[in-house]
């Protein structure tokens, strides 16, 4: 006769104890599923409509602040909508992207039939949205010098997007490097005479200071047409011991400045593509960067240890 097993029916007292995963396991989740997403939507390149063909100057900034991988995490980790959100679920769904209600949002003004100065734009789209803030600000430092009597002063302005840099020669072929190297971090005299009575001329220099691993740069010049800025694609730049490649740029193909001719250049898995409005097509960076004056960077990984 078998013999009953005694602790099949026994009860065991078992403590209760509190449990949860982990908040870095779940931020980790988050963080991957909201890459996944920004990868995902960049599989493929899409154009956006241009009505009236008046409007390329705000399609140029959208697509490149899109192109950024960063931006699109943001958003698509963002629980709060709002038009720039909106505006990247349509684009993220292929539905028809509805450009005029984020130009209204910006300012009234972008709802006429004009066509505005696309930096313009790009200035007031960068300061009406936190997440644009958030990863494009930076300081800079103005510092004026007496090299006699040693005479210093210093001025800061806070909260800058844009980098502007002055391209004081467009007749020859420099590279962005150069450009940036000669607006800021080196001393140029000025027409400023050194107020303690030495009757000479200071000095003044210009440091970015706090910047982001994302960058935006524009060139401060009235004939793009003109413009000669050897190897963009391939070379880097470095501010203050940090290194940057250009990912984007936005084109300007007529002779003024302001009038509605944009597009942008975008790199995608080595590859350049030229988005006018709807139109996609595979295209090399432009020879000497003729007809760009905007510029999109981001920092090359691990480039503060690199020397």
């Amino acid at each position: 006769m078998p013999i009953p097993d005694q602790n099949r029916n026994k009860e065991f007292m078992v403590r209760d104890n509190k449990w949860s995963v982990p908040l870095k396991v779940l931020l980790s989740q988050n963080i991957s599923q909201a890459d996944k997403v920004a990868d995902d939507y960049w599989e493929y390149l899409r154009g956006l409509p241009n009505e009236d063909n008046l409007f390329s100057y705000a399609n140029v900034c959208i697509q490149s602040l899109l192109h950024y991988h960063e931006i699109r995490s943001e958003l698509t980790k963002m629980k709060d909508m709002n038009i720039i959100k909106s505006v990247f679920n349509q684009f993220v769904a292929k539905d028809s992207v509805d450009i005029k209600v984020l130009r209204g949002f910006i300012d009234e003004e972008y709802l006429l039939p004009i066509a505005y100065y696309a930096p313009t734009f790009l200035k007031d789209l960068l300061q009406k949205f936190e997440i644009f803030k958030k990863l494009f600000s930076y300081d800079l430092r103005t510092v004026t010098k007496c090299f006699t009597c040693n005479e210093r002063s210093e001025s800061a302005v806070n909260d800058n997007y844009i980098l502007y840099l002055h391209l004081s020669d467009i007749s020859t072929a420099c590279t962005l490097k150069d450009i940036i190297d000669n607006n800021s971090g080196s001393w140029r005299q000025t027409e400023e005479i050194c107020r303690s009575g030495c009757a000479i001329k200071t000095h003044q220099r210009v440091d970015v200071c706090y910047l982001k691993n994302l960058l935006i740069v524009q060139l401060l010049i009235s004939n793009m047409k003109h413009v000669k800025i050897k190897d963009v694609p391939r070379s880097q730049v470095n501010i203050n011991k940090r290194y940057y490649n250009v990912i984007s740029g936005i084109f300007h193909t007529g002779m003024d400045p302001e009038e509605c001719n944009y597009f942008n250049m975008l790199e995608q898995d080595n590859h350049w593509f030229k988005v006018a409005n709807l139109h996609v097509d595979m295209k090399p960076w432009p020879k000497c960067s003729e007809g760009a004056f905007i510029f999109f960077l981001r920092e090359t990984p691990n480039s503060k240890y690199m020397k």
